[in-house]
């Protein structure tokens, strides 16, 4: 099982094509993906974090290796990390975490809220939607994740034929997927090694240039492998969850909604 996990040679994507797209930082070392739902919250997996680490969160940021991008990415310490109260490290149940910063970040052209999905919202199997991150472009890559952001377009996947491509990839007839997750790619198109935490976004319907973000990158099989989806957060589930610890920190739980 893959946990940290887009893949293949896809298109790089554009400066400030993704606003929302933040990296997860442990001391000077890049560790996972994440999304802003707020000036001061990331949204990630709980499997990038630990409740008492010492992270740092990056938006703006496009090619690690340049520094002459049109606007400079900004930093900010995390101040409090709060994981999902059922979440599971071994099977990666409710894997899902907020990091709340120490001060704001600025919105800018490359750094922006990204729309969360109202609770419970059911996606269409035929729905094309987008997984961004800087992880590894192959599995066998020596790199540990790419300097330019990535993206790659991919279908969600129903859940009764996820659970039947990883029965037969690996896991037997009796494997059963929990319901806080949800499955997106297959056919070589998948999210892999570095692209953990990082935002599954669908367009909204009825509203042209506007996305929510439908899942969160948590674990698959080895990348890439033919007809075998990657397995994400299902994000709906959690909408509420969300709010309520918007409301704890006395943070403004509207500007995600749509």
């Amino acid at each position: 099982m893959t946990r940290n996990r887009i893949l293949g040679k896809e298109n790089e994507a554009n400066f400030a094509e993704f606003p929302w797209m933040l990296a997860v930082l442990y001391g000077d070392s890049y560790r996972c993906g994440a999304s802003l739902i707020h000036p001061k919250v990331a949204l990630t997996a709980a499997h990038c974090v630990q409740a008492s680490g010492i992270y740092k969160i990056r938006a703006g940021e496009w090619d690690w290796d340049s520094t002459r991008e049109p606007l400079q990415h900004q930093d900010r310490f995390a101040r409090k990390i709060i994981l999902h109260p059922r979440y599971d490290s071994k099977s990666l149940i409710n894997d899902i975490a907020l990091v709340i910063v120490e001060r704001a970040f600025r919105l800018l052209d490359h750094v922006g809220i990204v729309c969360l999905p109202h609770q419970e919202t059911v996606l269409s199997g035929t729905s094309d939607c987008i997984a961004t991150g800087w992880g590894k472009t192959s599995y066998s890559s020596n790199k540990d994740y790419e300097a330019v952001l990535k993206e790659a377009t991919m279908p969600i996947v129903e859940n009764h034929e996820c659970v039947q491509s990883l029965q037969r990839a690996q896991f037997g007839p009796t494997f059963r997927l929990h319901e806080s997750f949800l499955c997106a790619g297959g056919d070589n198109k998948d999210t892999c090694k570095g692209d953990g935490g990082s935002p599954l976004v669908c367009q909204i319907d009825g509203k042209a240039d506007k996305y929510q973000q439908v899942g969160i990158v948590s674990w698959g099989l080895v990348c890439g492998r033919t007809n075998c989806p990657g397995v994400y957060v299902n994000v709906a589930l959690f909408t509420q969850w969300i709010d309520n610890q918007m409301m704890n920190y006395n943070l403004d739980s509207q500007i995600y909604k749509y």
